[in-house]
């Protein structure tokens, strides 16, 4: 329980990182138009962003924090080291952009377009990489539930229509053609055993065609019998 919690704590930051990451982005977006007011706006939204900064700035202190402490128990070294590469390069990337930030004028955006853009892609690329440790530990600390949803997706597959056996027993699934006969009654179809085959009902020239073998033609003459 205590690796659940710790894991959807991490679950819930990466999606705060993602939400300030577009944050970021929208106000960069005004930044790239040509349009004075505009980009007053786009750094009056950036350097409200502030405590989104010093939230990044603590998502990548890992080492100082228990939640990441445990999710380091968890993952392997190569994750480890490769973690860590990552918060260090975000820390970087965040330094340059506040720097580029202070120093912006209205008339003077361009590096922070260039250093802003940087920041939002190195944040999006580690928050897909840490979500995927976070998937394999969580698939690891349970096998048996990560086996049995394996099973549940493969057993979704179309299974063919059930026809009837002759020695079927009541209740067994019926085909189109058993409609109206028991259930383990079904009579081959005609094309594959004939009209009159060995265990088919006669039927009678009468039956057939509807005509008795005497009958009267229309002018009132008896038609012999064929």
């Amino acid at each position: 329980m205590a690796l659940h919690a710790r894991v959807e704590y991490l679950r819930r930051e990466q999606k705060e990182l993602l939400g300030l990451a577009g944050s970021i982005e929208a106000a960069l977006t005004l930044a790239s138009q040509e349009d004075v007011a505009k980009h007053e706006d786009s750094l009056a939204q950036l350097r409200a962003l502030e405590p989104g900064f010093q939230g990044i700035a603590e998502h990548c202190h890992s080492e100082e924090r228990i939640v990441v402490s445990t999710f380091h128990a968890h993952a392997s070294k190569k994750e480890r080291v490769n973690n860590d590469e990552q918060h260090r390069e975000i820390l970087r990337k965040l330094g340059a952009f506040r720097d580029d930030l202070r120093f912006a004028t209205v008339d003077r955006l361009h590096d922070v377009c260039v250093s802003g853009n940087e920041l939002t892609r190195t944040l999006r690329a580690h928050v897909a990489s840490e979500s995927a440790v976070l998937n394999e530990i969580v698939g690891n600390a349970h096998p048996a539930r990560t086996r049995m949803r394996a099973v549940r997706n493969t057993s979704r597959v179309a299974r063919p229509r059930a026809t009837v056996d002759s020695q079927a027993g009541a209740g067994t699934p019926r085909n189109f053609l058993s409609v109206g006969r028991p259930s383990g009654t079904l009579t081959p179809g005609i094309e594959h055993q004939g009209l009159l085959s060995k265990g088919a009902i006669p039927i009678s020239l009468e039956t057939l065609t509807g005509v008795s073998p005497h009958t009267t033609n229309p002018c009132g003459c008896d038609l012999p019998a064929s």
